[in-house]
């Protein structure tokens, strides 16, 4: 006999599964048109949901509305092009999909503390590399603290990520992974010789509770033969240099690593960002396919990882 408690659980688990996976499409939609930006009506019909619902459900799953997440992601991309472009700030501003350079310094002020010109000019604000930048006005350049990393410049080869999308506190990042990884191991072949990657859209504030937007992501030696299944999508990679540092420890101390990385390394090294300035932190194989208990241990005694950028040699606008 089916327990109607647990039957009617199951429901509610796959109704929210269904919203999620319907919200990640909207999301990706915004992703990939920030110079023009879409509509609520536009990405409810593309999420499968009434506008009521589906700003709900945003809500609920990214942990803000619809048009502060809109305005979070155009000036993450504004800022990247005021710090690594010779673009104008009113070229920079339609490109982030504002009609007026008013607006887009009136906004950009209010997440980062100055305006665009003053983010550009100060050589203290360099953008903290996780992700997509984000400005840390209060670190300055040389910061005797950040032990400077060692860093290789790798070719690397075009690559098909098949990822899944969290919104949710640092302590819960292991849970989209073991929803990755239960389906990689039935569908992905020869697994042991995958590449696995975190992505990290928001920089680290050392407290666990808040909100934050990350992505893990594995790299099949082969391609899929077929698109994974909703909620996990495919990215592509694609081939050029890339910097890469080695960090072990705790999330403070990796968090850190890449301060030293981003704010240390990166501005005097003769190679900027490449693309949408994406960092990977990319972790090893065995221990992505080790016991619970193994990967429970490393969190204890500190996590060894690459730090990935992908890079290029010249200073030009993106």
């Amino acid at each position: 006999m089916v327990d109607e408690g647990s039957k009617a659980l199951g429901k509610r688990e796959d109704t929210r599964a269904a919203l999620r996976a319907s919200v990640f499409r909207a999301v990706r939609l915004m992703e990939a048109n920030l110079d023009q930006p879409r509509k609520i009506d536009q990405l409810a019909r593309e999420a499968g949901l009434s506008k009521f619902h589906f700003q709900r459900a945003f809500k609920e799953v990214v942990g803000e509305t619809v048009a502060q997440h809109a305005i979070r992601l155009r000036l993450e991309r504004a800022a990247s092009m005021l710090r690594y472009s010779s673009w104008q700030a009113g070229e920079i501003a339609l490109a982030a999909g504002y009609k007026t350079q008013a607006s887009f310094t009136r906004d950009f002020r209010k997440l980062y503390g100055c305006s665009p010109q003053r983010f550009r000019e100060s050589e203290a604000v360099v953008p903290f590399l996780r992700g997509y930048l984000r400005s840390r006005p209060e670190v300055e350049l040389a910061d005797p603290a950040l032990p400077m990393p060692t860093v290789r410049i790798e070719n690397w080869r075009e690559m098909e990520l098949v990822c899944l999308r969290f919104y949710g506190p640092v302590d819960r990042v292991h849970e989209p992974w073991t929803e990755l990884l239960d389906w990689a191991k039935k569908e992905v072949p020869d697994l042991e010789s995958a590449r696995f990657f975190g992505i990290w859209y928001d920089e680290w504030s050392g407290k666990d509770e808040e909100h934050y937007r990350y992505e893990c992501a594995i790299a099949p030696r082969e391609l899929l033969k077929s698109p994974p299944p909703e909620p996990f999508f495919l990215r592509t990679l694609d081939a050029g240099e890339v910097a890469v540092a080695e960090a072990k420890g705790n999330l403070e101390r990796l968090d850190r690593a890449w301060q030293a990385f981003g704010n240390g390394w990166l501005p005097f090294s003769g190679f900027q960002p490449r693309g949408e300035a994406m960092g990977l932190d990319e972790y090893p194989a065995e221990l992505m396919l080790a016991s619970k208990a193994r990967q429970l241990a490393a969190m204890v005694t500190g996590l060894s990882l690459k730090m990935c950028l992908r890079v290029q040699r010249e200073r030009v606008a993106v």
